[in-house]
C-alpha cells in the first residue's frame, strides 16, 4: 500500500510539474537554453497585382496556394518569476512551394514557385505552455515561373531568377511542452515578407513588394533548465 502511495503521488508531481505547478517548493534553475527543429504548413499569395502581363508575357497567375517550411531555433532565456521566462532565439528557415495539397499539374495557369531562405532573430515571453515572441527576419532565395504543364510553355512561361536580398518582421504565437528535456510544440508564424523580383524575361525590373506568409509549425525541442 504504501509503495503503490509512493507511485501515486510521483506521477502527480510529474503531471504538475509538466504543467508548470508543484506540490512543494524546491530551488529551481533559472537559466534556459533549448533547440528545436520544425516543420510547417502555410498559406500564401503568389499573384503580382495585375501585372502578369507586363512583367511575365502570360494572362494570369494562379493565385495564393500552399506555402510550406521548415526550420530550426536556437535560443537562450532566464526566468524572472515562477512561471515567465524572456528568451532571445536566432534561427534559420526555408519556405518552398506546397508539398501536400498544392502540387502543379495539367490545366493549372501558370504559377510562380518561391523558394525563401530566412534568417532571424528575436524575443520570445514564455508563460507556463504559451509562448508569444516576435523578431526580424533576413530573406534571399529564388523564384520560378512554371507553365501550364498541359499546353507547355509558351513565350516567357518558363523562367526562373534569384530573388534579392530583403528583411522584415515576423510574428510567433504558439503552445509548448514543459517538461525539461525532450518536448514538442506548436506555433503560429506570421510574415509579412518583402519580396524583391530579379529582371523578368519581359525586360520590366518589378518593384519591390510584400507578401504574407501564415504558417502552422511543429516542432521539437531539447529544452533545459540550468544554473
Amino acid at each position: 500500500m504504501k509503495q503503490t502511495g509512493l507511485i501515486f503521488y510521483s506521477v502527480l508531481v510529474f503531471f504538475l510539474r509538466a504543467s508548470g505547478d508543484s506540490p512543494y517548493d524546491l530551488p529551481v534553475n533559472d537559466w534556459l537554453v533549448f533547440l528545436e527543429g520544425g516543420v510547417g504548413i502555410g498559406s500564401m499569395d503568389r499573384t503580382v497585382d495585375g501585372m502578369e502581363t507586363e512583367w511575365f508575357g502570360v494572362d494570369t497567375l494562379r493565385a495564393g496556394g500552399e506555402n510550406d517550411g521548415v526550420g530550426f531555433r536556437l535560443g537562450i532565456g532566464k526566468r524572472v518569476a515562477e512561471n515567465l521566462t524572456p528568451v532571445i532565439y536566432a534561427g534559420g528557415s526555408t519556405l518552398f512551394s506546397g508539398l501536400f495539397f498544392d502540387n502543379h499539374g495539367p490545366f493549372i495557369p501558370p504559377e510562380l514557385f518561391y523558394v525563401i531562405k530566412e534568417k532571424a532573430i528575436g524575443l520570445e515571453l514564455r508563460y507556463i505552455n504559451i509562448r508569444i515572441g516576435g523578431g526580424y527576419s533576413f530573406y534571399s532565395g529564388d523564384v520560378t515561373l512554371c507553365p501550364d504543364d498541359r499546353e507547355g510553355a509558351e513565350p516567357g512561361e518558363d523562367w526562373d531568377g534569384i530573388l534579392g536580398n530583403t528583411g522584415g518582421p515576423h510574428f510567433i504565437f504558439g503552445a509548448f511542452s514543459q517538461i525539461e528535456g525532450f518536448g514538442w510544440g506548436g506555433d503560429l508564424i506570421f510574415r509579412p515578407i518583402p519580396i524583391q523580383f530579379p529582371e523578368t524575361p519581359t525586360g520590366v525590373t518589378p518593384e519591390e513588394f510584400t507578401r504574407d506568409v501564415i504558417e502552422f509549425r511543429i516542432s521539437a525541442q531539447i529544452a533545459l533548465y540550468l544554473f
